[in-house]
């Protein structure tokens, strides 16, 4: 692991909290309602507010450091000791947060050969080093399933109770600002599945079956015993 500057370390502050989470696993959803709800921006490419003080921090990679506004904020400080108080971690299913992301960063989309040969897979790992380090934070911390977030909103209620922002829901409508966080998200990035919200299998029914199979050796030669713990 990467030594951490001190003096960038003690810009963070721990009670603030910190969101872990694979690319494309429905950050861009929650960091919209926290911004709406709390008035605060979020780490990344604005949402609702581009300047003032941060509301949490967020990474998309515990192994990765960066300034504390960026999308890898240091988790770890030197010792390996995690620096915030509190985490959540955003997990989608592994098929879809792979093959999304592969679908946006390689060409063409890896081989079933190539994943059992553990080639291509790299920033796949860091999918299971998230959820490693959230498995073995002492502290303050919960979970939430893209799956379930995407369904409930009460999903998003519990996220903003556990950073511990107010949210009166009495003028919030829901799917207005549903389509508005997929737009700034479609603008930014791009969304695939913006027409099918509800086909949590939308990535891995576009894939060759051989190739989702060899996700699922490769995960249970790696890491079955996080699998068997949050993913099955």
């Amino acid at each position: 692991m990467r030594q951490i500057d001190a003096k960038g370390m003690k810009k963070i502050n721990p009670k603030k909290g910190i969101i872990v989470s694979y690319p494309r696993s429905g950050l861009n959803w929650v960091r919209y309602c926290i911004e709406y709800f709390s008035g605060l921006r979020t780490p990344g490419p604005k949402k609702i507010h581009e300047k003032g003080k941060l509301a949490l921090y967020r990474t998309h990679d515990v192994k990765r450091f960066g300034p504390k506004g960026s999308c890898f904020c240091a988790f770890y400080d030197r010792k390996g000791k995690p620096l915030h108080n509190k985490v959540l971690l955003l997990l989608r299913d592994y098929h879809e947060a792979y093959l999304r992301q592969s679908n946006r960063t390689t060409r063409p989309m890896p081989t079933a050969a190539e994943i059992r040969q553990g080639k291509r897979v790299f920033k796949f790992r860091n999918y299971f080093d998230n959820l490693r380090a959230y498995d073995e934070f002492s502290g303050e911390k919960t979970i939430v399933y893209y799956h379930d977030l995407i369904k409930d909103f009460s999903e998003m209620t519990k996220i903003l109770d556990f950073f511990g922002f107010t949210h009166d829901l009495t003028d919030f409508d829901l799917e207005y600002h549903r389509q508005k966080s997929i737009q700034i998200y479609d603008n930014q990035h791009k969304s695939y599945s913006k027409y099918e919200l509800y086909n949590f299998n939308f990535h891995r029914d576009r894939i060759a079956p051989e190739v989702n199979e060899a996700l699922d050796e490769f995960v249970d030669a790696n890491y079955k015993d996080l699998a068997d713990r949050y993913l099955r």
